[in-house]
């Protein structure tokens, strides 16, 4: 296993390499002049050159490229245009209130798509199996936002008033509070990404349904709780769990919509506000942390996959 993670880590140099090239050669590709953000419309081309000097902005993109990428190699992703600020300490600022709403949405999502989709492969083609795959249309269709305002707007926020409509409170400050501030997003993202990931289950399950092993498990007379945890759901569990990781990666980017709806001052709000400002090094240090992110947990879900499979530790599993 120690070897897998060696090889696994080597591998993953490269494309960290990649990603850091194409982050900032997009934010490049940008439109916009960050020195006019800075000094605003009315300044001189000669106050606009001297701040385009100072940020570095008249030197070729490569050079720029090499002078970030040898930062970014001492731990220093640059300071912010706009706030003087360090970019990795607003980063460090927004990014536990994203991975805390990532995680209380993936526990939700887990917990309504695997009874679900187990409970639809066994029964399939009945009734329960209809349900099943009806809340997982729904829940793939329905569009984040417009679940957000449902939420906000309809249900538990306006009408009920049992919980805050928007704002944040952290854990430390006092933990029934952050929860009750966290339900909702967290539920209108664990809603949305349930769907998904009951029909991946489901799918899964009814392919090992008709393995062999799972055959000859049930002639041996073994329980079917035995054979359900031990064959049927561990099995299914490996692609599931692939999906699982992709979409947690996908929540750490992609909850913008949510984090705005609810005033969360996550990784989401901050990149928005750094893409209306044209703040460069605070657009570059957001993407390659989410990006880093990503990376790091394909390696964990390869190496979890790797503990239920050993067969893909020989084999290296897929980058």
């Amino acid at each position: 296993m120690l070897n897998y993670i060696i090889r696994r880590l080597i591998l993953g140099i490269p494309v960290l390499l990649l990603i850091s090239a194409i982050v900032f050669l997009i934010t490049y590709l940008i439109p916009g002049d960050p020195a006019m953000v800075v000094l605003g419309q009315g300044a001189s081309p000669e106050a606009l050159e001297a701040v385009r000097h100072r940020l570095g902005l008249d030197q070729p993109v490569f050079i720029r490229y090499l002078y970030w990428l040898r930062d970014l190699l001492q731990g220093n992703l640059g300071t912010s245009i706009l706030s003087r600020q360090p970019v990795w300490g607003l980063i460090s600022r927004s990014l536990p209130i994203t991975l805390y709403l990532t995680a209380l949405s993936m526990l939700i999502a887990v917990t309504i798509a695997i009874p679900l989709g187990v409970i639809s492969a066994l029964r399939r083609n009945t009734w329960i199996d209809v349900v099943c795959t009806t809340w997982a249309f729904v829940g793939v269709s329905l569009p984040g936002f417009w679940l957000a305002m449902l939420v906000l707007l309809c249900l538990f926020g306006v009408r009920l008033q049992w919980v805050p409509l928007q704002g944040y409170i952290s854990p430390r400050d006092d933990v029934i509070a952050s929860l009750k501030t966290m339900i909702l997003p967290a539920f209108t993202l664990g809603v949305f990404l349930s769907g998904p990931l009951t029909r991946y289950l489901r799918s899964s399950m009814l392919q090992t349904l008709s393995q062999e092993y799972v055959l000859v498990a049930r002639a041996k007379g073994l329980s079917g709780p035995y054979v359900l945890g031990q064959h049927i759901l561990r099995n299914s569990l490996i692609p599931f769990i692939t999906v699982l990781g992709i979409q947690f990666g996908y929540l750490l980017g992609g909850a913008v919509v949510v984090e705005n709806v609810f005033a969360l001052p996550g990784i989401g709000d901050l990149s928005v506000s750094a893409i209306g400002n044209r703040d460069f090094p605070v657009i570059q240090g957001v993407t390659l942390v989410v990006a880093v992110a990503f990376v790091l947990i394909n390696l964990l879900v390869d190496i979890v996959c790797a503990m239920l499979d050993p067969r893909i530790r020989s084999t290296g599993g897929s980058w």
